[in-house]
C-alpha cells in the first residue's frame, strides 16, 4: 500500500511537471505576434543564406565574413548596384548585428565568399542571376527566449518551372533594438545541408 501512495505521488509531480512544461513552451510560441514586426530584417538577412542553400558548398557560420558579407548583399543588391564602400557596409553592419567591429572581406575560392573582392575603400560584389527561379522565405515559428530576445526559425524556397522546392531552414537569434527594424541579429544557425532540395504543393 505504502509502494502504491508513493507511485501515485510520483505520478502527480511528474504530471506537474509536464503541464508547466507544456504551458510554458506555448506563452513562448510568439509567432503570430512577431512575424510581421521581424519580416523586414528577416528579409533583408536572407540573401546570403538563401544562396549559399541552393548553391553553396559548405554551411554557414555566424562569422565576422559572414557578417560582412550579409551587410554588403543587404547595401548593394537591395540598390541594384555591385559596388559599396567599407564605410556603407559598416553601416549596415551596425544596422544588422548592432555594431561594426569585426568587418572583414577576404580573397575567397570558396563559393559564396569568392562573390565579392575588396579594393581599398570599395567592396564589388559579382552580379547574380536566379535566371527563371524566384527564391523566397517564411517565418516558421518564433520563441521568446528572454527579456526582448528571440528565436526565429524561417524556411527557404525556390520556385520555377518544376514547382516550388524547399531548400531548407535557418534559425536566427535576434534581440529588440532601437533602429530601424526594431531588432538586430545576434547568431545565425544553417540548419540543412546546402544542395538539399525537395518539392513540395506549396509553402
Amino acid at each position: 500500500m505504502k509502494n502504491l501512495k508513493k507511485l501515485w505521488i510520483c505520478f502527480l509531480i511528474v504530471s506537474i511537471i509536464v503541464g508547466n512544461n507544456s504551458v510554458y513552451a506555448a506563452s513562448n510560441d510568439v509567432t503570430n505576434s512577431k512575424a510581421d514586426s521581424m519580416e523586414d530584417i528577416i528579409f533583408y538577412a536572407s540573401t546570403l543564406p538563401c544562396i549559399n542553400l541552393y548553391w553553396g558548398t559548405k554551411k554557414l557560420t555566424f562569422s565576422k565574413e559572414t557578417k560582412s558579407i550579409m551587410a554588403v548583399m543587404l547595401d548593394t543588391y537591395s540598390k541594384n548596384r555591385l559596388k559599396t564602400t567599407v564605410t556603407s557596409v559598416k553601416g549596415k553592419m551596425k544596422l544588422l548585428f548592432g555594431t561594426a567591429s569585426g568587418f572583414s572581406i577576404k580573397k575567397s575560392q570558396v563559393f559564396p565568399f569568392s562573390l565579392l573582392e575588396k579594393k581599398g575603400d570599395k567592396v564589388y560584389i559579382a552580379p547574380g542571376e536566379w535566371g527563371d527561379s524566384s527564391p523566397s522565405h517564411m517565418i516558421k515559428k518564433i520563441t521568446k527566449v528572454g527579456n526582448g530576445k528571440y528565436k526565429c526559425l524561417v524556411y527557404y524556397y525556390v520556385e520555377n518551372e518544376e514547382g516550388v522546392s524547399y531548400i531548407g531552414n535557418f534559425t536566427f537569434r535576434l534581440k529588440t533594438a532601437k533602429n530601424s527594424f526594431g531588432y538586430i541579429i545576434t547568431g545565425m544557425t544553417q540548419n540543412t545541408k546546402c544542395g538539399y532540395r525537395k518539392l513540395v504543393e506549396k509553402y
